[in-house]
């Protein structure tokens, strides 16, 4: 014969029951509370929304980070670029002014040389004189003192076009 069970044992299986049954209602209960299934699903929503936003976020500061750095990059490439061609064109135009200075003063030495040669061919008689100071020669007597002007307006003229050709290259476009 089977033996029957004992009133412990009955009562702890009547509140098995009981708590399995309390599990059964609750989700019952739940599955019927629309309004709070509706709240939980909101809920569900706006925290994938957020972390969704979160994400963005990260991403664009990334993206803004890495422009930033771009930039600054860009600048630091253009500044050395502009000083190296500041420091071309210095170089450049410190060689144009001494080329252009050694020619004037070849031309100066040159009619120099012209005014002496010219002073020297006068006769005894000529009251004429040549003063030469610097760079400067001035011849003083009648017959010389037309020509020595004429190379003087071509000195003051070579002068100029040297002037001249070293400010059209100075300014010239660069590729």
């Amino acid at each position: 014969m089977t033996e029957q069970p004992g009133v412990e044992e009955l009562r702890g299986r009547i509140e098995r029951t009981r708590y399995d049954l309390g599990e059964t209602v609750g989700a019952l209960a739940a599955k019927v509370d629309v309004k709070a299934r509706a709240t939980g699903a909101m809920h569900d929503a706006m925290g994938g929304a957020r972390a969704k936003a979160q994400n963005a976020v990260g991403g664009v500061k990334g993206a803004v980070g890495s422009a930033t750095e771009k930039g600054r990059n860009a600048v630091g490439t253009a500044t050395t670029k502009a000083q190296g061609a500041v420091g071309s064109a210095r170089t450049r135009s410190q060689d144009a002014v001494a080329s252009a200075r050694s020619t004037a003063q070849g031309m100066a030495s040159g009619a120099r040389g012209r005014a002496r040669a010219l002073s020297g061919h006068q006769g005894k008689h000529s009251a004429g004189s040549l003063a030469i100071e610097g760079d400067t020669a001035l011849v003083t007597q009648p017959r010389a003192g037309r020509q020595a002007q004429i190379e003087g307006v071509l000195l003051v003229t070579a002068v100029g076009a040297m002037v001249s050709a070293l400010v059209v290259w100075l300014t010239r476009p660069r590729s």
